[in-house]
């Protein structure tokens, strides 16, 4: 009997306590469910101008090639016709290839004569013919001749020799319908060899004549005899090979030069028109 009034008031202690710990819990306040503000992000800062990144280089241009010389492969579909003292020029490029692709055909005793009168074959491929024939043989667009020497002495002259040319020229044209004709100044002789016939005085009037021919017959010429002469306006000795009309192989270097510098041309040469000749 004594057992249950401390029972009861162990109970009603337990439950007093029990509730005071509720109360207290209760009290606590519950964490906020509120997501805390972000930390606002700092600005990257504006790149100055050192900052870019760089910009890829710009390409290395070619150089600009020297339009002011006829490179070599210009020659490639040319044919040379000369006589013996062209040869030095003929020797000088075939050893150098400094004209290209060019095709020689020179002769001894070669003149505008010969080439007229068929005195003279020409010889290409293993074939021969007259000067015409052989010219349309190559398929020579470009056609340059030196001729000359061998003919201002002769019966006729100067003028005689131009009358001459007009034939020469026709007949190769007519059978070359597209090429371009280049009639080149006769060098010099060695003073010391000059004759009452053929002198240098002589060769002077004579390519006076044919620069004049050469407007008249729709033609090129090419002044180069002036290059090869010393101060007594004859053949330089630093050139001549015989002490007569006849050049060294080395002064071919020097021609070469002359041919490949459009400004001896009476006419620019790259603005002119080549056609295939048949």
């Amino acid at each position: 009997m004594l057992r249950r009034p401390f029972t009861a008031a162990l109970l009603a202690c337990i439950l007093t306590l029990f509730l005071a710990a509720c109360g207290t819990a209760a009290a606590v306040p519950a964490p906020s469910k509120t997501t805390p503000p972000a930390t606002a992000e700092t600005p990257a800062p504006t790149p100055k101008p050192t900052d870019k990144p760089s910009s890829p280089p710009e390409p290395t241009a070619e150089p600009t090639p020297d339009m002011s010389e006829l490179p070599s492969s210009w020659f490639d579909d040319a044919v040379f016709l000369g006589d013996s003292v062209s040869k030095a020029l003929e020797s000088y490029c075939e050893q150098t290839g400094a004209l290209g692709d060019a095709v020689f055909l020179c002769e001894i005793s070669f003149s505008v004569r010969n080439a007229v009168y068929e005195r003279v074959e020409l010889w290409y491929q293993g074939q021969s013919g007259r000067a015409d024939d052989i010219v349309a043989l190559t398929g020579a667009r470009k056609v340059f001749l030196m001729l000359g020497t061998n003919d201002v002495a002769m019966d006729g002259g100067v003028e005689g020799t131009v009358r001459l040319w007009r034939v020469l020229v026709n007949m190769i044209r007519e059978k070359n319908p597209g090429a371009v004709f280049f009639v080149e100044s006769c060098l010099p002789m060695y003073g010391e060899a000059q004759m009452e016939e053929l002198n240098n005085d002589t060769l002077d009037e004579y390519n006076q004549a044919l620069r004049a021919y050469c407007q008249e017959a729709n033609c090129v010429f090419v002044d180069i005899a002036d290059a090869f002469k010393d101060e007594d306006n004859a053949l330089a000795e630093e050139y001549s090979s015989d002490h007569y009309v006849h050049l060294k192989t080395e002064a071919g270097e020097l021609w070469a030069q002359l041919l490949r510098d459009p400004s001896n041309y009476s006419v620019d040469p790259r603005s002119l028109k080549y056609e295939n000749a048949p």
